[in-house]
């Protein structure tokens, strides 16, 4: 009977010392596309999704930061906290301090 191993052969590209993970929908490992304000850009992200890199033009270059960001992850030069947590809004409506009735509508005069 042969065991069969669930390890998965991931192909690498390689840039200088990086290894860059080929696979995902953009090339790249790690790399997602349809970023920035055009939709046009490439950001890289870590499997927590605690890290991100600044969006690119490219997915390589994106694969390329997110190689260069986990790296320094890995030798302690980055912050391993991740992301803050997103700021609570301050409204009344956050705060649970809506009014018990909703304003009434303005009266408007009778036109006859």
């Amino acid at each position: 009977m042969v065991a069969h191993s669930k390890e998965r052969v991931v192909e690498v590209e390689r840039f200088g010392e990086l290894r860059l993970p080929l696979g995902g929908k953009y090339g790249y490992i790690g790399v997602r596309g349809k970023q920035g304000p055009d939709k046009d850009k490439y950001q890289g992200y870590t499997k927590d999704k605690k890290h991100t890199t600044k969006l690119f033009n490219e997915p390589q270059e994106a694969a390329v930061a997110l190689a260069t960001l986990k790296q320094n992850i890995s030798l302690g030069l980055c912050d391993t906290d991740g992301k803050k947590p997103r700021a609570k809004r301050n409204s009344m409506a956050a705060r649970g301090e809506l009014p018990l009735c909703p304003a009434p509508p303005p009266s408007y005069p009778a036109l006859y």
